[in-house]
């Protein structure tokens, strides 16, 4: 049997590579259910490259939210809303809250373009989660916690602020714009998806 906790979240229905329709279905329950006009949402990631036409295998849909955070428990309310959803239609939903400088990074990547210094910039991340753990008939999977490199403090119930800069996904990133996977797209939600 399989099962997966991410934070708070579990689920036994194993998910599924995303596709458009489902993913369209996703976004527009997730915004019947949550305010997200605190909020700027993109698609990012393989799945982003995917809706521009690309063919990158891939398991999860990644999202980022922006913008000033008025309220982390609202906030924490968003991310796990948008997981459970996503997992109600199969989906991975990898959604996370990112600073300005993240982002700047990110952009400064697919554009290669000059990007923020990291000595004088605070990378923050923010995400509903400090540990998952994916198991198949008791025998573990995969399981992955917040880098200890970072600096870690729970901002509200369950809900982590991680500082610092995020190596392992800009060398995912980079090798992929090397090897001619990713193009750099992204796509702003709430103005691209009706």
């Amino acid at each position: 049997m399989f099962y997966f906790k991410i934070g708070n979240i579990e689920t036994t229905t194993p998910w599924e590579q995303p596709r458009y329709d489902k993913f369209k279905g996703w976004w527009n329950e997730l915004n019947r259910q949550v305010d997200l006009s605190d909020y700027k949402v993109y698609l990012v990631g393989a799945f982003a490259e995917n809706v521009y036409g690309a063919n990158i295998p891939t398991m999860d849909v990644d999202i980022v939210l922006r913008n000033e955070i008025k309220d982390y428990t609202y906030l924490k309310k968003i991310l796990d809303t948008a997981m459970i959803l996503g997992f109600e239609r199969n989906m991975f939903i990898d959604i996370k809250w990112v600073n300005e400088a993240v982002w700047q990074d990110h952009l400064g990547i697919r554009k290669k373009c000059e990007r923020p210094s990291k000595s004088k910039n605070i990378f923050k991340r923010i995400k509903n989660h400090k540990r998952s753990l994916k198991t198949m008939n008791g025998k573990v999977l995969q399981e992955r916690e917040l880098p200890k490199t970072s600096r870690i403090k729970e901002v509200a119930r369950g809900l982590y602020e991680i500082e610092g800069y995020d190596f392992y996904t800009v060398s995912k990133v980079n090798k992929r714009i090397r090897e001619n996977l990713y193009n750099g797209k992204f796509l702003d939600l709430k103005n691209g998806i009706r």
